[in-house]
This record gives C-alpha cells, sequence and structure tokens, in this order.
C-alpha cells in the first residue's frame, strides 16, 4: 500500500511539472525582460497642471544596483535650489503617473521650513497620489520610485520638486 501511495505521488508531482523550463523556476520570460527594456517615465500634476520635477538620480537596468540607485544625504533644500515652486491647491491631490511597468515600491520625503528649522519626513505612497492637507505652505518633496522583477533589482527614478500650497 505504502509503495502504491508513493508511486501515485510521484506521478502526480511529475504530472504536474511544466515542460517550459522557464515557467516555474524563477527564470525570466522574454517577455519579463522585455517589460522593463525601456525605462518608465514619472509625471506629476493636480488636475490638468503639471507639477515641475528634476530627476535627481535614476539607473535602469545594466549597470544598475541598488547602492548606484539610492540618494546619498536627503537634503532637499540643496537639491531643489534651482526649481520654482508650482502653485497647487490645498485639498486636491498631487497624482503620479509613470509610463511603463508600475513601480514595485514608491515613497517620498517632503520638508517644511519652519521657524525652529526643517522637518523632514518620509512617508508610503499608496494609490499613486501625494495628499495636500495643509495650505499656506511651501514644501519640498523627493519622489522615489524603485522596480524589482521578482527578487531582482531592476531600477530606480527619483524625482524632486517644490509645492506652494494655496488655500482654496
Amino acid at each position: 500500500m505504502k509503495k502504491l501511495i508513493f508511486g501515485l505521488l510521484i506521478l502526480f508531482l511529475t504530472a504536474c511539472q511544466s515542460s517550459d523550463p522557464n515557467a516555474s523556476n524563477g527564470s525570466n520570460t522574454n517577455e519579463e525582460k522585455e517589460k522593463y527594456e525601456e525605462k518608465p517615465d514619472i509625471t506629476l500634476s493636480q488636475g490638468d497642471k503639471e507639477i515641475t520635477a528634476k530627476v535627481v538620480k535614476e539607473c535602469w537596468v545594466e549597470n544598475c544596483t541598488e547602492q548606484s540607485a539610492k540618494v546619498g544625504d536627503v537634503n532637499l533644500l540643496k537639491i531643489t535650489n534651482d526649481l520654482h515652486p508650482t502653485n497647487v491647491t490645498v485639498g486636491k491631490d498631487i497624482s503620479i503617473k509613470v509610463d511603463g511597468p508600475k513601480p514595485t515600491k514608491m515613497g517620498y520625503f517632503v520638508q517644511e521650513m519652519e521657524l525652529q528649522g526643517a522637518s523632514l519626513e518620509d512617508h508610503s505612497l499608496e494609490g499613486n497620489k501625494i495628499p495636500l492637507h495643509e495650505g499656506g505652505a511651501k514644501k519640498f518633496y523627493l519622489l522615489s520610485a524603485t522596480w524589482y522583477n521578482g527578487d531582482e533589482f531592476v531600477g530606480s527614478i527619483s524625482k524632486a520638486f517644490i509645492l506652494k500650497i494655496n488655500e482654496k
């Protein structure tokens, strides 16, 4: 009886295996590799108004590692010193559009000048939107998007921008 059960188990496991060597062994199929051939583009907007942003750091596929993709010192005042603020309205989220494959992770830093100095906050991003809850402020942002293909690092794009958040 044990031999019969063992034989059926082996037969079942063999039948479940694919004849395609790339199907489930963790190898990338050509389709997966093609998905990451072109570097994505990220745009930010509030309604029809595009947010002026500059690429701080980006790397994609070849010669790109997690270490080389990192923005070292997150000094948003220095990173954005050549940008002008974009006027936006409180209560209306900033939308993030990615042309290309969807990032595995996205997040942002925001810095606001206060009387006591500057505060820097780190946020996760869900739903491709940055909420704007407080008006009357000028805030400095660094958006980072990172792509993985399974466990393999593919690339990263970091963009900086300044928002002048006006009351309704």
